[in-house]
């Protein structure tokens, strides 16, 4: 070729991309199985006509920073916090955390992550379930979440927190 680009050379690097992709994701995910966290948070709310709010996560604790950072680069990489928690015993090592903040975020991640979850997979299918079929719009401020849905989203917060035991 006279311009000096190489199709071959071009693919194989791109093949070479996806592998490392695929690795990197597959060492996250296997981490994730064994240190992160996902479900669904639920906060009462001090108001009498007001329903429960129901938000899926997904977190990671670790105590080093470094691997916490590797999730929030490649998943939340505008959103820079990490929490970090002291140790509460002398000779622990401090924890660094990461949470992901709405439930399209957790979606993405679930996506990304599920081929190469084991211990998490069917809390991760679960927890895709509910944020796909999740009812936010048309719903009338001042009359609530319907009936329905508080149902829908309570009993996915409970079967989500079922799985973790």
């Amino acid at each position: 070729n006279s311009c000096g680009f190489h199709w071959r050379e071009y693919n194989s690097g791109m093949k070479q991309d996806n592998q490392r992709q695929a690795l990197l994701l597959a060492y996250m995910a296997g981490i994730f199985d064994g240190e992160g966290c996902l479900g669904i948070s639920k906060t009462k709310v001090e108001h009498p006509r007001r329903s429960p709010r129901y938000s899926a996560y997904v977190s990671f604790v670790n105590t080093d920073k470094r691997v916490v950072e590797m999730f929030r680069k490649r998943f939340t990489p505008s959103y820079s916090c990490i929490v970090e928690h002291n140790p509460k015993k002398v000779g622990y090592k401090v924890q660094y955390r990461w949470r992901t903040p709405g439930n399209q975020l957790v979606v993405h991640i679930l996506e990304t992550l599920l081929p190469y979850l084991v211990v998490k997979r069917a809390q991760a299918l679960e927890l895709l379930r509910y944020c796909r079929g999740k009812k936010v719009d048309g719903f009338k401020r001042h009359l609530g979440v319907p009936a329905r849905e508080l149902v829908r989203r309570e009993r996915y917060y409970q079967l989500l927190k079922a799985m973790k035991k």
